[in-house]
């Protein structure tokens, strides 16, 4: 009797195990497929829910950043500043009352990012490829006054083909 309650709990344990891995992989592969939307449906996706929900978002080519706004003095000296990442989909975009040869450094800084200085037509005046932490005491500049200046996640310069002259659109600002 106690060898046959044993096989039946030993058997419950691997029904629950099973249904366990079963439910996980149908979970990845539901993922998956939603990964396998193209770039320019989930940028497009993400700039339609950012209209309806009125965030502010910036847009290249086909891709679409939400933004995070940094337009008080106080959040443009903090910016990035201790964070451990940004969200892939985001980008912060530091607003000044006024165009300026803005400089930026990487103060209190963990991860490496792109900076785009953009003038009052939201046209690029100046580009710093993967700005690292270590760079420290370092301070980057545009070559030309710019009024706002956009922080990204690395390579979104090199993998949106951005360069000077280049034109963003901006919604909900």
């Amino acid at each position: 009797m106690l060898k046959r309650d044993f096989f039946i709990l030993l058997l419950i344990i691997v029904i629950i195990i099973g249904i366990y891995f079963a439910y996980h992989i149908t979970q990845q592969n539901f993922l998956a497929g939603n990964e396998s939307l193209t770039m320019i449906e989930k940028n497009s996706a993400l700039s339609e829910q950012s209209i309806k929900e009125n965030v502010p978002t910036i847009t290249v080519g086909a891709t679409t950043l939400r933004l995070e706004l940094a337009d008080t003095a106080e959040e443009r000296t903090l910016g990035l500043s201790g964070r451990t990442s940004l969200p892939q989909d985001t980008g912060l975009l530091f607003i000044f009352e006024e165009a300026g040869r803005w400089g930026f450094w990487m103060k209190d800084m963990h991860f490496s990012i792109d900076i785009i200085w953009l003038d009052e037509n939201y046209k690029v005046v100046g580009l710093k490829e993967n700005a690292k932490p270590e760079s420290y005491p370092e301070t980057f500049m545009p070559q030309a006054p710019a009024k706002y200046v956009l922080e990204t996640n690395v390579n979104f310069i090199k993998n949106n083909n951005i360069q000077y002259g280049t034109i963003m659109a901006l919604t909900n600002m």
